[in-house]
């Protein structure tokens, strides 16, 4: 997990209690005591490592110096996570702080996350989850350069809510096995590669499967299919590319 901080970590504790991460990388300022920091993060789950950089602001900065901070971060986080699979959270530190996190994680291919503040928003806390454009992007261009109503099924699918097989033949007019290969894929084709074609809507993310539903006779039941934040934003992406 990487997140932006301030002084404290009291905007993040409800995200640390959600996450439990087994790893935290925390930006944060000079001023800022980290013995202070890895102890609440601690408190919250103590079995986290707890890294924290301190950036130094030095007298009178001019504006070559705050660019530089952006690299500093980008390099800090590919040596802290070379794989780059972290969750990045911009709930904490200044917006400054955070909005920079936001434009590093973006140029790294990283997701970020944000939730509400129950006593700024006034209601209970809600996650959010952002996918790196560049990925929405490149599958939005996968989908349109293939044949098949595989955006279609995700209009539907952002229409309906939920929608079985059998439901999304009768809309596309299509046989319930041509469809069930777009939402599942080939079973007999590797799925080490990355082509949508063979892997499904499911196997990519674009969908999910909501609770199962009952058709009253014998056999296994019915799945229903609902879109995923992803697929809600892959399909922004390909409205955009329309427009």
């Amino acid at each position: 997990m990487i997140a932006s901080c301030g002084s404290n970590t009291k905007p993040l504790e409800h995200i640390i209690q959600k996450a439990r991460p087994e790893r935290i990388l925390l930006f944060t300022y000079q001023s800022t005591e980290t013995e202070y920091l890895e102890k609440e993060v601690v408190n919250i789950v103590p079995t986290c490592e707890v890294f924290v950089e301190r950036i130094r602001i030095p007298e009178n900065p001019n504006e070559e110096w705050w660019y530089s901070i952006h690299n500093e971060i980008q390099e800090t986080i590919s040596k802290h996570n070379p794989t780059l699979d972290a969750d990045v959270w911009l709930n904490g530190g200044t917006p400054w702080l955070s909005h920079t996190l936001h434009h590093v994680s973006i140029l790294l291919g990283l997701d970020v996350n944000v939730a509400t503040i129950q006593k700024l928003e006034g209601r209970e806390i809600l996650f959010f989850n952002f996918t790196n454009p560049l990925k929405t992007q490149k599958l939005a261009t996968q989908l349109t350069s293939l044949s098949g109503p595989r955006t279609t099924i995700l209009q539907l699918l952002k229409e309906h809510g939920a929608l079985t097989i059998p439901e999304l033949s009768g809309f596309l007019d299509s046989k319930n096995e041509a469809i069930r290969f777009m939402l599942e894929g080939r079973k007999n084709r590797s799925n080490a590669g990355e082509e949508l074609a063979y892997r499904g809507l499911r196997d990519v993310g674009l969908i999910e499967q909501a609770e199962d539903q009952q058709t009253g006779k014998k056999g296994r039941p019915t799945y229903r299919y609902k879109i995923t934040q992803l697929g809600l934003q892959t399909l922004s992406n390909i409205d955009l590319q329309i427009v």
